[in-house]
């Protein structure tokens, strides 16, 4: 089975949103402890591809490419010698941009407005933003919004959005900075593997054919140049089914990817013909008694038996 992690953040911080080293610490020892082979990301499709046995089997994945992994996580999988793949958005990484969810997170976040308006959903629409909660719910419609609009039009409004506000505030992308690259050639030596998340993070099935090819050929080719070596392993942003389609998939396979995973969860049986570009992938809990249960298979055995 494969994980999905985004975030990290030390031992004992709690955040909500984030995996704490601890935790992660403790997942890693369980498996350690009890036998599982946990496998690099390529290995994994290596071997759903032959039909080998994949009997307590675990991969981790990491999307996105924040800095936060190499502080908090790395020195976690360095210490177990256990592996992850790490999807990395390449204009991200490069410095030219921020990730456009943390653009409009921060921008409500800190706007002084009582309330903000704009259009969504063709109509106008007002959220207070007078208190945690308010912010909160404010930047989830934001977001959630974002995801099912053309791409042009999401670039508009998170523009728009941003230009209501004058600054960032240095503490806020201190946490949201990307990985750098002299620390992604470091632990390339260390058992992590990279592999490209687009140049931008834009849901796919949301863009021209265009800019489709353009977002996953140019983040395959920085990727590849940067690294000296394949990068041929790919990641949906968002990674719904929706977000997809067979269109993006022929794109996929025409500039030289074998395998795509989405944010859809489930489990790959490598005894059957496995999609290799719809891999499923259940999110890392940050409980250890959750993560015991998925591991264990109790959660492939619900599954099976709906």
């Amino acid at each position: 089975m494969v994980f999905m992690m985004h975030n990290f953040c030390g031992w004992g911080e709690r955040d909500g949103a984030s995996h704490p080293a601890d935790i992660l610490d403790a997942s890693l020892r369980y498996l350690s402890h009890n036998n599982y082979s946990v496998l690099p990301l390529s290995e994994y499709i290596k071997k759903l591809k032959e039909h080998s046995r994949l009997y307590k089997s675990v991969v981790f994945s990491v999307d996105d490419g924040y800095h936060d992994f190499y502080d908090c996580a790395y020195p976690v999988f360095k210490k177990h010698k256990i592996p992850a793949a790490v999807f990395l958005t390449s204009d991200f990484i490069d410095g030219k941009l921020d990730l456009w969810w943390d653009q409009v997170r921060h921008v409500i976040t800190h706007n002084e407005e009582p309330e903000l308006k704009l259009e969504l959903h063709g109509e106008p629409s007002s959220f207070s933003l007078r208190n945690a909660d308010e912010r909160k719910h404010a930047i989830h419609a934001v977001i959630d919004y974002c995801k099912t609009i053309p791409d042009d039009q999401r670039c508009a409004l998170v523009n728009n959005l941003t230009m209501k506000f004058d600054g960032y505030s240095s503490g806020y992308y201190q946490k949201k900075r990307p990985l750098l690259w002299d620390h992604i050639y470091e632990m390339q030596k260390h058992n992590i593997e990279f592999f490209p998340h687009t140049k931008t993070h834009p849901v796919l099935s949301r863009c021209t054919v265009e800019k489709v090819r353009h977002e996953i050929s140019e983040s395959k080719k920085s990727l590849e140049a940067k690294l000296k070596k394949p990068a041929d392993i790919f990641c949906y942003p968002n990674g719904k089914y929706d977000d997809f389609n067979n269109d993006i998939i022929s794109i996929l396979q025409e500039e030289g990817y074998t395998a795509a995973l989405t944010a859809e969860e489930g489990f790959d049986n490598a005894q059957r013909n496995t999609d290799l570009y719809r891999l499923r992938r259940y999110p890392f809990p940050n409980d250890l008694l959750k993560f015991k249960q998925l591991v264990s298979g109790l959660e492939r055995f619900k599954e099976a038996s709906r």
